[in-house]
Formats: C-alpha cells, structure tokens, sequence
C-alpha cells in the first residue's frame, strides 16, 4: 500500500535500502528478491476521450483490465477488476462470457492504480518535454528566456491533476464474492493513499448474503446494485445469477444496507433497445423502488456493444431521455453515465482482453 501511495503522489517508489531498524543482510535481501510490484501492463490503449484501458498481466500469466477515466473538472476516475473473469454470466457483459478463474488480491487491486498513475506521469512529462522544446524553438532572440528562468515555466498551461480522484470497483468480476480482499483493498485506498471514502463505489450484481458483511463494515463508500431490470421474469433472464437471488430478496437486503449505514444505494441499470428500456418498464422500476424504504438513485447506462454478435442493441437517445423523464416524474432521481472509452473497448460492460476471448478454463494460464 505505501508503493502505490508513492506511486499516486507521483514518486518513484519505495526505496526498500532505506527501511530503518533492519540489519544489512535483511536489507540486502528484500533488495534482491522482494518486487514491489508483482503485475505488468502489457498494453495500453486510448480512446479519443482520453479514456485509457491497461491490460494487466500477473505473475501467474492472466490478464485483468482497469480504466483510467480523466474529466475535465479534476477529477480521475480509476475502474479497478477485483476477480480474473466473472462467473455471475450477465449476457450483455462482455467480462461474463469469460468464467471465473480467481479472485485478485488486494495487493493486485491496488497495483492496477499504481500502474494508472504512472502512465499518466510519463504522458504528462513526455507532454511537458515536448511543450517546452516547441516553446524554446520558437523564441526569437529578442524574446529570448531570461536568465536563470526554466522555459517549461514560461508556458501559459493549466497542468490536468494526475492523481487518482476516485476509484470504482466495476470491473472485472463481481467484488462481493471477493468481499475479504475488496475490503483490504478499500482501506488501503482510503488510509493509506487519501482517496476518500466517499469517492470510492462498491458495485455488486448481487450476492446473497454479502451486503450484510459490507454494511458490517460501515464504509462511508457508495454501493452500486446492477438491477437491469424492473422484474424478476426479466431480470433473471439477462443475469443467470438472479435465480439464485431474486429481484425482492436482494431489494430488502438493500433496504436493510440502508438502515445500517444511512448510505444511499445506486442501482445501475443498463438499457438495451427493446428489452428493457420502454416507458411502461421505466413507470414499473419507479413503481418498485418508490415502495422501499431507503433513499436511491438511478443509474442510467446505455448499452455499449461487445463483439459477441448482435443479440443487443443501443436504445436510441430519446429512448433513454424519456426512461429517465418517466423516473424522474414519478419521484425516483435518476442520471444517465455519460459513455467513455468506447474506441478502446474500454466501456462499462467491454472489459474482456483481446488476449482472452473464450471462456477461462480452471487451470489455464
């Protein structure tokens, strides 16, 4: 934690030979065979957003993905994976065509903001490098740069923070069945790092029993529930996994996350053209959360395509302005997720490398 902490303030590392109280041969040995880190980006790719998509290989040879998402109001909002693949199977989601293979550590959770924040630090430095070489060529020798004044400080440019703002665990895999290591990943974030707590998002598609363990905790953390649907017939038909857990039983658990915690719950709710996205289903999901006693909001996430045929469409924008209307009119505050990274596969619902295309087999690597 304290190497990612360094890594996000922007410095290089932990110098593990300046650990005081330790004899040298210790010293020597955690130099020689100690590794900070145990993950690797294998590629990166950009969107025209600037979203960045990392794929992350780790030391047994998967492959996980997290998104760096950089706004132009500060804030940087870092998608982190918590499992290798996912097993709950939601049919839009590219991740669920994978399996489950594992769960990631809270040390591979957080090496995926380190490896974030030191991409962004190499763009800006590259970026700045060049900034002031044009800058410098440009100067006339009237013009020239006074003595003992950097050129790179001459430029007239507002510098975009580099630091992680905001870390959302939407990801690869379903954090709640990984709930001990998510758990030790967060604290890390919010004590050791400085993300607030409030700026860090738990999302769950829905685990029987989990929300009892997270509310224990008493994060000061956003829940994210994945509904997708405004019944049970629906819903378990696009998320497998809600047969096991129905639509009433995971809605009073969320009612009873809220008495325990005062924290309002986010439903995100994907829109597929023609599945789920008409005024009568939207009047429906207003219908349902309006009788539960707990303070929400409505997520609205319009389905970005994965290349696993055309079962799926986008619903068109007044489809999706009017979901939201009808929400709105009916009580149930709601927002539509402005889509980015869609060029790099980098999307909610496109996480699944191009490494790994078919399903995980127990064992692989």
């Amino acid at each position: 934690a304290a190497a990612v902490a360094a890594a996000d303030r922007g410095l290089r590392g932990v110098d593990l030979s300046s650990i005081p109280n330790l004899p040298g041969f210790a010293r020597e040995g955690l130099c020689n065979e100690f590794a900070l880190f145990t993950s690797t980006v294998e590629s990166v790719q950009v969107s025209i957003d600037g979203t960045s998509k990392f794929v992350i290989k780790l030391v047994d040879g998967h492959r996980i993905e997290s998104v760096l998402m950089r706004h132009d109001n500060g804030r940087n909002t870092l998608c982190v994976s918590s499992q290798i693949g996912c097993k709950m199977g939601c049919t839009f989601c590219a991740t669920g065509t994978l399996g489950e293979l594992g769960n990631l550590t809270s040390g591979e959770i957080l090496e995926q903001l380190a490896h974030a924040r030191g991409f962004v630090v190499a763009g800006e430095m590259e970026k700045r490098k060049k900034d002031t070489k044009d800058h410098v060529a440009k100067k006339t020798q009237h013009d020239a740069v006074p003595v003992g004044v950097s050129a790179a400080h001459t430029i007239n440019t507002v510098a975009r923070p580099t630091a992680v703002t905001n870390v959302v665990f939407m990801g690869m895999g379903e954090p709640l069945l990984n709930v001990p290591n998510v758990l030790r990943a967060h604290d890390a974030l919010n004590k050791e790092v400085g993300i607030g707590a409030r700026h860090i998002t738990i999302s769950t598609v829905g685990v029987r029993g989990s929300l009892e363990k997270l509310a224990a905790a008493q994060l000061q953390s956003t829940l994210a529930v994945s509904l997708h649907a405004p019944t049970q017939e629906l819903r378990e038909t696009i998320i497998p996994s809600a047969k096991a857990y129905p639509l009433n039983d995971l809605l009073d658990d969320c009612e009873q996350y809220f008495v325990a915690t005062g924290r309002r719950v986010t439903f995100e709710y994907t829109l597929l053209a023609g599945v789920n996205d008409s005024e009568e289903q939207a009047e429906a999901l207003a219908k349902l959360l309006y009788t539960k006693k707990l303070a929400s909001h409505v997520n609205l996430i319009p389905y970005n395509a994965v290349d696993e045929g055309e079962e799926f469409k986008r619903p068109t924008r007044a489809a999706v302005f009017r979901f939201r209307d009808v929400l709105e009119e009916m009580n149930v505050p709601a927002s539509i997720r402005q889509t980015r990274g869609l060029e790099a596969a980098a999307a909610c619902g496109q996480l699944r490398n191009a490494f790994q295309k078919d399903p995980i087999e127990a064992g692989a690597v």
